[in-house]
């Protein structure tokens, strides 16, 4: 749900619930855009709409500048009051390590993601700052040489590939810390009577999902406790052994990044 297809998703509402189709749905939506159309999101929830996906990215508005997201906090605030207060699962995304933010702004995005749970979100998706292949960003940090490496393997949102303002292996333990946070804050909070409270198959929905969390602890234990550190020590040594790339490699990348590839029917093509 974005700016220019807020008229053809009412309709869609709209036939959903008079036909009486009787679907349940994931929806991905922007902040400002939630923020604004209540009505729209009231239609959704009417609709089948269980589950919203926010990509908030940041606490800091001046990273969110930098970001181009065209968004504002107070929006992401309110936008997940609004989804709240009709029954949606709310799941957002939030981004640490880009590579003009300081430990300020990656403790503001910290400190949004909490905000954001007493104002009804369920869940959170920590992701360090990735520039992927072929993106006008990837192009720009690898002619300043802030790339660490060329293996696509470290390209999975949670390990540091790029010099930044702030140690990437604090980045790395603050993406932790924080998902974390989240859950055991929201959970004791909760159990306290001190957490929004939610109702009908939201509730159930919730239920389900915190049973089958406990089922899976053993699991998170070891990803926390083994996989992690391993993870760390993975990223200190990606840190000091940083790749040297050579000029030819640069050059062809940032040729290869200016096309842009898809496929369409049986064919491939190529624009440049």
């Amino acid at each position: 749900m974005v700016w220019p297809n807020r008229s053809h998703r009412e309709k869609l509402f709209r036939e959903i619930i008079d036909r009486r189709i009787g679907i349940k749905f994931i929806a991905q939506m922007r902040a400002d855009v939630t923020a604004r159309n209540p009505d729209l999101v009231k239609m959704a929830a009417e609709a089948g709409l269980r589950v919203a996906f926010l990509g908030v990215e940041s606490g800091s508005q001046e990273t969110l500048r930098k970001m181009h997201k065209g968004i504002a906090v107070p929006d992401s605030i309110k936008a997940v009051k609004v989804l709240h207060q009709n029954g949606v699962i709310v799941l957002v995304g939030l981004i640490v390590g880009a590579p003009y933010e300081g430990f300020r702004e990656l403790m503001a995005t910290v400190r949004l993601s909490r905000e954001l749970a007493d104002a009804g979100a369920d869940g959170v998706q920590f992701s360090v700052y990735t520039p992927l292949p072929g993106t006008r960003v990837f192009v720009n940090l690898l002619r300043e040489g802030r790339i660490l490496t060329l293996n696509w393997d470290y390209y999975d949102l949670l390990t540091p590939v790029l010099r930044t303002r702030v140690n990437p292996l604090i980045v790395q333990l603050l993406s932790l810390y924080a998902n974390h946070s989240f859950y055991v804050r929201k959970y004791i909070k909760g159990k306290l009577g001190r957490g929004v409270r939610s109702q009908g198959d939201k509730a159930r929905l919730l239920r389900q999902a915190e049973k089958y969390m406990w089922r899976r602890l053993p699991h998170f234990a070891q990803v926390t406790l083994v996989d992690f550190p391993l993870s760390l020590i993975k990223t200190l040594l990606l840190y000091v052994r940083r790749e040297r790339l050579s000029q030819e490699v640069v050059s062809e990348l940032i040729s290869q990044s200016q096309r842009i590839v898809y496929e369409e029917g049986f064919g491939l093509h190529r624009i440049s």
